[in-house]
């Protein structure tokens, strides 16, 4: 009886957690909605890491159904910070997670540098939008949980967005920390802010190309030692190839440029066309970018 008895306190909570949050759905627009939820953040209002894992568990807790899951893929080189991957598709039964098959499969990854905070908090606008539509019974929003198992990796560095936290506290200014905060005597003549790997110049695909990164220590865009060196890179890399998703997006801050996968390497260049149709779509919805040609491998070529 005293188990029946937790079980029942256990649903009436988890009735109660995700009722809580209905009435705001169904008060607001979307627009007003994640007004309420973004825009909070610590970094002049952008999330810092322990934000992003705060808003998310919230939503997970609030919309079992959407985000079904939460997966620890790897840590940061640092302070040994997990890296979160989120699942994104629709679950109205609440069965096992792993139970769940037959769908298409997406990636889309955020923050590869720690100043990039547009980038984060644009992936957590996109899952809310995405919770807001399910809940409003969108037919663009179900056919999209319905046919794929959407992966969010809201933060690939961690460390660097926790010093970019731990700056602007102290001066109010966001610093720009492009690399994780890996501490090897090969960066001792580095600036603090300048000692690390540039993780998105880390990927093993086209690692070795001259082209559009650096070999300095010092640089920004300093590839690293090797190939995949980086536990950040390879719990991405690692992640992505075990899932082998039909897309995988990666949202980088800064530059206005949409990089087009493989146009690195002239061997792939039979890929160009189809990945040229897909920019000529984002250019044709938003203000254009000024580059679409990538120099380097990125994370959507690891697949």
């Amino acid at each position: 009886m005293k188990g029946l008895a937790t079980v029942l306190i256990s649903i009436i909570f988890l009735f109660q957690a995700v009722t809580a949050s209905l009435p705001e759905l169904d008060t607001h627009t979307f627009g007003e909605w994640i007004n309420l939820e973004l825009q909070k953040g610590s970094i002049d209002g952008y999330y810092d890491y322990e934000g992003q894992i705060a808003l998310l568990d919230k939503w997970m807790t609030a919309y079992p159904t959407v985000i079904i899951e939460k997966d620890v893929i790897g840590s940061s080189s640092g302070d040994n910070l997990p890296i979160h991957a989120y699942r994104l598709t629709h679950n109205p039964q609440n069965v096992s997670p792993e139970n769940i098959t037959g769908r298409y499969t997406a990636v889309l990854t955020a923050m590869h540098g720690g100043h990039e905070l547009l980038t984060g908090d644009s992936a957590i606008y996109f899952l809310g939008r995405v919770i807001y539509g399910v809940h409003k019974n969108e037919p663009e929003y179900l056919n999209l949980v319905n046919k794929y198992d959407v992966w969010i990796i809201p933060c690939v560095n961690p460390d660097a967005l926790r010093e970019v936290k731990q700056l602007f506290d102290q001066n109010e200014k966001i610093e720009i920390i492009p690399k994780n905060r890996r501490n090897a005597g090969i960066f001792e003549s580095c600036l603090d802010i300048s000692k690390g790997v540039d993780i998105s110049r880390n990927y093993d695909y086209a690692w070795s190309n001259p082209e559009g990164a650096s070999t300095e220590a010092c640089s920004n865009h300093y590839r690293g030692t090797s190939a995949a060196s980086e536990p950040e890179t390879l719990a991405v890399q690692e992640f992505v190839k075990s899932k082998s998703p039909g897309i995988a997006v990666n949202l980088f801050g800064g530059a206005n440029q949409v990089m087009i996968p493989f146009s690195c390497c002239p061997e792939q260049e039979y890929a160009l066309p189809i990945y040229s149709k897909i920019y000529e779509q984002i250019e044709r919805g938003s203000r254009p970018p000024r580059s679409k040609y990538g120099k380097y491998g990125t994370v959507a070529d690891t697949q």
